[in-house]
């Protein structure tokens, strides 16, 4: 099976490059090549873990619900920002990267990122445990994974000049293929035992009882509207840290999620977002909003109560009405033509939320 797509991909990368070579020579510099071939269906977790180890780059993405996946390995460009400028002068450096660009993308109806990475929300804390992201991150893939439409498929990017030869540029893409392939050793069966841990302690929960009190006079003060705390609990292993049993976790618990880890370095971000920051369909951008929650019931009963409440509770309908109406405050420098739904319940495993659409 391996052996088939390294042979086909081969032969048909380099003649798709043939069918590109007036457009490649026209190219002052250098081309962006974008090449996508059919791919089939990989465990993908172990596989994760494994490149973990190997790369200092990787980025994976996936919504199970939704039958969406992207795994992006190794980089053969990454664009890093710092400070409050990031966004536009990010945006500047990708439109020059797309000058050059030649893709058989036209050939698939998929939707395919060129791009993966992240940027903070904010720049002005940084400690030790983020050294190795900066305020923005972004980079292209060498080898994208894709699941998308119920079908799998590569995206292999590379950078080609009129002086470079054809056999350089297959030979690359069969060293990342191998690279993806490469045997992938099973973490899930080692005994991991926790070392130490701190965060978690009786007088760590004192101390946020009070930081929790403190935000809550503030609010009652008027100082404030909403705050999200978090508190940071900090553990030791005996050995290094699988990705793999947390991911099978996640999807298997959080399939209404989009799942995701952002490996640079030595540092891996893991985790499960029950929210979309922004969703682009056509000319439509689709916002979902979600603010205010409850637990889960016991039983179905307990738990229609719950969602009954929160959808009456005046303490959740403001604290979502609050970030609805931040989130359309800061859209009107965009677009005063938007609509935003009633607000109704998304229920995850262990919580549910108040949930609103905003559209434009």
């Amino acid at each position: 099976m391996k052996d088939n797509i390294f042979t086909s991909s081969a032969s048909s990368f380099a003649e798709f490059l043939q069918k590109n070579e007036k457009t490649i020579k026209s190219h002052q510099g250098q081309s962006l090549i974008s090449y996508i071939f059919p791919a089939e269906e990989y465990e993908i977790f172990s596989r994760i873990n494994n490149l973990r180890k190997r790369q200092e780059v990787l980025f994976y993405l996936e919504n199970p619900s939704e039958n969406r996946l992207s795994l992006g390995v190794n980089s053969i460009l990454t664009l890093t920002e710092k400070g409050e400028k990031r966004f536009s002068s990010l945006e500047k450096k990708i439109r020059e990267t797309g000058e050059n660009y030649i893709s058989n993308r036209r050939d698939y109806e998929l939707s395919i990122p060129l791009f993966m990475g992240g940027m903070k929300f904010t720049v002005e804390h940084s400690d030790e445990y983020w050294k190795d992201f900066e305020d923005s991150t972004w980079f292209i893939p060498e080898l994208i994974y894709i699941k998308n439409n119920g079908g799998y498929h590569f995206v292999f990017n590379c950078f080609t000049s009129p002086k470079i030869r054809t056999e350089l540029l297959t030979s690359k893409l069969e060293k990342v293929l191998n690279l993806f392939f490469s045997d992938a050793s099973n973490d899930e069966s080692k005994e991991l035992r926790v070392l130490s841990q701190t965060g978690s302690e009786p007088k760590d929960k004192k101390k946020w009882k009070t930081q929790v009190n403190q935000v809550l006079d503030k609010i009652g003060d008027n100082q404030i509207e909403k705050v999200v705390l978090s508190r940071k609990v900090e553990l030791t292993f005996t050995s290094d840290i699988s990705a793999e049993p947390i991911l099978k976790s996640l999807a298997s618990n959080y399939p209404e999620c989009t799942l995701f880890l952002f490996h640079i370095g030595r540092s891996s971000f893991v985790g499960a977002s029950p929210e979309t920051l922004a969703r682009i369909n056509g000319s439509e951008i689709i916002l979902e909003v979600l603010a205010g929650s409850a637990d889960r019931g016991k039983d179905s009963g307990e738990d229609q109560d719950l969602e009954k409440d929160i959808l009456k509770n005046n303490k959740n309908l403001t604290e979502h009405k609050i970030v609805v109406d931040y989130i359309k405050e800061n859209l009107k420098k965009l677009s005063i033509d938007m609509t935003v739904s009633e607000p109704v319940i998304k229920k995850l495993q262990n919580i549910q939320h108040l949930k609103s659409e905003i559209k434009l």
